[in-house]
């Protein structure tokens, strides 16, 4: 086993909470100096499958909520308890903590993007089935 751990190779950031909300004060800044820019940095799952491929990586520039006293007050927070957990589990098992959780919120919302357009679709065709029943009906109804 410990040959294996001497072969494995280590995929850690040290200071991955800091670089995380640096990237959410670079969305801030890019918010409040070009809003046509942060449109562009948002996830949009439709726009992604587009060609809009830079939006798997971009949304994690954009901030949690508009600037205020309790966003500062959370990003302390998310910087607090971050460094805390990893000084607690390593640098690498946080970084890989960082990323997985990354890397499922988009397969999430991919999917949950396919499921609604299906469902969309699906619910789009069943209101028109029934609006042409309604008028089927109340054609029925004036002719009696």
């Amino acid at each position: 086993m410990s040959e294996f751990n001497r072969r494995k190779q280590s995929f850690s950031i040290p200071n991955l909470p800091l670089y995380l909300i640096i990237a959410y004060v670079i969305g801030y800044v890019i918010q409040l100096t070009t809003p046509e820019l942060y449109q562009f940095l948002q996830f949009n799952p439709y726009e992604i499958f587009q060609g809009q491929i830079w939006r798997v990586v971009t949304w994690i520039l954009v901030p949690p909520e508009s600037l205020g006293i309790f966003t500062i007050i959370m990003l302390f927070l998310y910087y607090s308890l971050g460094r805390e957990l990893e000084h607690t589990w390593g640098s690498e098992r946080f970084t890989k903590y960082i990323f997985s959780g990354i890397i499922f919120t988009v397969i999430a919302a991919v999917v949950y993007n396919v499921q609604y357009e299906r469902s969309r679709k699906g619910l789009k065709k069943y209101f028109s089935r029934l609006n042409k029943l309604e008028r089927f009906y109340n054609g029925q109804k004036k002719k009696r």
